[in-house]
């Protein structure tokens, strides 16, 4: 915004206990600050009202509550204003102009917007909400809610709280309320089944007077990034805008010269030379197994993805270092993620590198996170963003590289109770899948991931394209009788069983749809059977 508004104009509202130190330098311009103390302060009345933007978090938003600036207040200040001249006027005959009475209705604040809606806890929307909410208005606030329901959702750690409601956001609950005002065919504002994210967001579309709007054009990232996400949480709806319209190649890091897309497949390929590849087994049946043509593996060398196989031993932190709490971490894991991020930053024969900062490294559990930053420090390498699936929400990376870490099956049901890790958290696999802007990498253990459905299907999509190399699975992949689908509404429809969920979250399917479905997005069909690079 501070490219298109001027700081007269655009105000940064900052709580006075935040540390002046923690704020980019080009942003303080937009804010206000005590000339002694240093800290944020509001500004007066008067230019408060000059502003036409105002910027701040949701909890922030209880400064402009706090010190009555909302839109009830500010409308009643006005009114009893107009009132008392009201009074004035008729006293000595004199009618007042009706723009004057009119004008001291209308709101200040007439747009709201709130970014990332889906991942605040619906207390914090409110708090906004109450700034621009004015029952007694004669003129309504538009409010928008901008997010996605099937990414991270807000973090609660009580789990009492979580259990009341506390984890849904204000967005994704409105999502399943039933509304009248859409008209014909459902009760709801999304679709008429609200255990199935994927008939919500048909509905959505087919809706004329819908009050959503679900955007299916993607303009960042390889196509091939998007094909599994959109089918396993998209309804197989989205799709990668044409190469011309896309802003860049590359996520723009001062000092850091992009490569191109050649080159990225170059470095990709010195990456798989780390290993061999993974031969494909599709059945015990022998060669006379017949496949559906999908299903045949066929290396797709312009698909920037790599799976690495690795069987490590995860480590509790506890026991590791005695420090309480419930943290893992998998040294051979890390050592693999080390060695591909040594591979990537040094140059090949025509001397292109990967910058350091071009990397970012994701692990579900802190300790995982701490042991790789910790090795990568050691090698000099302590550029390299290393963090958990949280501190990657709403950015990407030239270059991402997930580390699952969980290695033991037996452990999957104590994550899953603690919302840790992302075997059986959907929404977590969703970040995890959708955060690199040139090349994806995931390093884990086949036969863990077999068991779990998002992560079974990423092996079946690795598995057909050629993208799998290191350690193999213990059981069959594709059995000859697979069904082949295009997302999981499909898949539960063919297994004649009702999917339960209760939240917006994919839940884990039936044990037959595990391991008989595979799911090709429309996507990956498209992009198999072109030159697309």
């Amino acid at each position: 915004l501070g490219k298109f508004l001027r700081a007269s104009k655009l105000f940064r509202l900052l709580d006075a206990s935040r540390l002046s130190n923690t704020i980019p330098a080009d942003l303080t311009p937009f804010c206000r600050q005590d000339e002694q103390t240093g800290t944020f302060v509001m500004p007066p009345s008067k230019e408060m009202f000059q502003f036409d933007v105002i910027v701040c978090t949701c909890s922030d938003a209880h400064l402009l509550y706090r010190s009555g600036f909302t839109n009830q207040q500010l409308r009643t200040h006005r009114q009893n204003i107009v009132a008392g001249f009201q009074s004035q006027f008729a006293a000595c005959g004199m009618p007042m102009a009706e723009d004057v009475t009119t004008n001291a209705t209308a709101p200040h604040f007439t747009h709201l917007f709130i970014d990332e809606a889906a991942q605040a806890t619906e207390a914090e929307t409110l708090v906004p909400i109450s700034v621009v909410a004015d029952p007694g208005g004669l003129q309504k606030v538009e409010v928008a809610l901008v997010g996605d329901p099937r990414q991270l959702s807000p973090q609660v750690f009580c789990s009492t709280a979580s259990a009341a409601g506390l984890g849904q956001s204000w967005m994704e609950r409105l999502l399943r309320q039933p509304l009248d005002c859409t008209g014909g065919g459902s009760a709801t504002l999304l679709g008429p089944n609200l255990n199935i994210m994927e008939e919500l967001l048909r509905f959505s579309l087919q809706s004329q007077s819908s009050l959503s709007v679900f955007l299916t054009i993607n303009y960042r990232g390889h196509a091939s990034f998007l094909a599994l996400p959109s089918a396993l949480f998209y309804s197989d709806l989205l799709q990668s805008a044409p190469r011309s319209q896309l802003p860049g190649k590359s996520v723009k890091i001062p000092g850091v010269i992009p490569l191109k897309p050649q080159e990225w497949l170059e470095k990709l390929r010195m990456v798989e030379s780390l290993s061999v590849p993974v031969i494909p087994r599709a059945d015990d049946g022998g060669d006379d197994v017949v496949l559906e043509e999908m299903l045949v593996p066929t290396k797709q060398y312009g698909f920037p993805i790599h799976f690495r196989g690795v069987v490590g031993k995860d480590v509790s932190v506890t026991v590791h270092s005695g420090f309480t709490g419930d943290s893992w971490m998998n040294q051979e894991e890390a050592n693999t993620v080390v060695e591909i991020i040594k591979t990537l930053v040094s140059k090949n024969s025509d001397g292109v590198a990967v910058a350091k900062r071009s990397i970012g490294v994701m692990a579900p559990f802190r300790g995982q996170v701490d042991l790789i930053r910790k090795m990568l420090r050691q090698d000099g390498l302590g550029s390299v963003d290393v963090g958990t699936i949280e501190d990657y929400q709403a950015v990407e990376w030239d270059v991402i590289i997930l580390t699952l870490t969980r290695s033991m099956s037996e452990l999957v049901p104590h994550d899953i109770a603690r919302r840790l890790g992302v075997f059986g958290q959907p929404k977590r696999s969703n970040v995890a899948l959708t955060r690199a802007e040139n090349m994806f990498i995931v390093v884990g253990n086949p036969n863990t991931m077999m068991d779990h459905f998002v992560w079974r299907q990423f092996l079946l999509f690795c598995h057909r394209n050629g993208l799998w190399y290191g350690a193999k699975n213990d059981t069959k992949l594709v059995r000859s009788n697979a069904v082949v689908t295009t997302n999981i509404q499909e898949l539960s429809r063919v297994s004649d069983k009702q999917v339960d969920g209760r939240s917006l979250s994919l839940p884990q399917p039936p044990s037959d749809i595990n391991h008989h479905g595979v799911i090709v997005s429309s996507l990956e069909r498209l992009l198999r059977s072109s030159s697309i690079v």
